[in-house]
């Protein structure tokens, strides 16, 4: 039987594309949203910019909250389902905030140099959006756990990130 070589139905767990050393040109990016942060992303992100002594946090959260309430009576009442969603997207970016700053705080005591970005929009676009900026020599993001065939349909998440940031990026 044929494999499958198509490149987000199988993802290596660190996807390197010609960059530059790790730590050699850029800060660590530790790259979390709504439903991709781990402990052992975090540890990972902070052991590894001990290194270089900069560390990126970008939390980019979902926009579109609505599509986790069309199961729901929510969903059947438009006026709801933005009530409620108006008021979840600020609840999760404060979160967020109290999130990222308890990470900075804890690599800062560690005397790394911390840049944060909690941003409500696009998971993909606001992790472009940073490394374009910083330039990262390491993006570091959760590992997809989902099946296969959720990869296959919808990409993986280090997939778009590794071709186009031009560094490398480990899934944790």
């Amino acid at each position: 039987m044929p494999r499958n070589t198509d490149f987000y139905f199988e993802m290596s767990r660190d996807v390197s594309q010609s960059a530059p050393e790790f730590g050699a040109t850029g800060p660590v990016m530790l790259a979390l949203s709504t439903f991709k942060d781990s402990v052992e992303t975090i540890e990972a992100a902070i052991e590894k910019a001990r290194r270089c002594k900069k560390l990126v946090i970008v939390f980019g959260h979902q926009v579109n909250m609505w599509l986790y309430f069309l199961e729901t009576d929510i969903g059947f009442f438009p006026r709801w389902k933005e009530e409620c969603e108006k008021k979840l997207l600020v609840d999760i970016h404060q979160q967020q905030e109290e999130k990222a700053e308890a990470i900075a705080n804890r690599a800062r005591a560690e005397n790394i140099q911390v840049t944060t970005y909690v941003r409500t929009e696009r998971f993909r676009a606001v992790c472009m959006e940073v490394a374009k900026k910083e330039r990262p020599s390491l993006i570091i993001l959760k590992k997809n756990v989902g099946p296969a065939w959720f990869r296959r349909f919808f990409g993986s998440l280090v997939g778009y990130p590794a071709p186009q940031a031009g560094c490398s990026v480990l899934e944790v």
